[in-house]
């Protein structure tokens, strides 16, 4: 499920939008010729306020961007390359070398989720040990200013959703 998708789904659970204006925000942004987020359709529509836009950009990530995420860690953030559920994945480079690296910065709405940080956490050391043929390796993981990041090798080329 993309961050947008999660921003409607958000937007109804917060009871701001019904099903049927989320429905239709969805639409309205799906035809924008402009391709602007489904955000700044919503505060065009008038359908959320700036507040609101604010709130569930904070929460499902929409604003973890590089522009506003210059560094994690001991990482500069170069570029953004991926979004997903959990999270957002920018191209960094560590502060000491020129070499990318892969930061996977975890979305603000599962830092309250004891249980999804626990796991998380245990896959991570789980990581740590293995070295898997054809899979990039796990890095380092950790948390700055509030933000849980995970660390592994850059694999430049075609993404996995690009082949398919």
């Amino acid at each position: 499920m993309s961050p947008e998708t999660f921003f409607l789904l958000y937007a109804v659970q917060q009871h701001w939008l019904t099903e049927t204006q989320a429905e239709e925000l969805w639409q309205a942004a799906e035809d924008d010729e402009d391709q602007r987020g489904i955000d700044e359709v919503a505060l065009e529509m008038k359908l959320l306020d700036e507040k609101q836009v604010k709130q569930g950009r904070e929460v499902v990530g929409l604003d973890l961007t590089a522009e506003l995420l210059p560094h994690v860690g001991d990482y500069d953030i170069v570029e953004c390359i991926g979004r997903g559920r959990h999270g957002v994945v920018f191209r960094a480079q560590p502060e000491l070398h020129s070499d990318n690296v892969a930061v996977k910065v975890l979305v603000p709405r599962l830092l309250d989720d004891l249980l999804y940080l626990e796991n998380f956490t245990q896959r991570v050391e789980a990581l740590h040990k293995q070295e898997i043929e054809n899979a990039a390796t796990t890095l380092e993981s950790g948390e700055d200013d509030g933000h849980h990041f995970l660390v592994s090798e850059y694999v430049d080329g075609t993404s996995l959703a690009q082949k398919v």
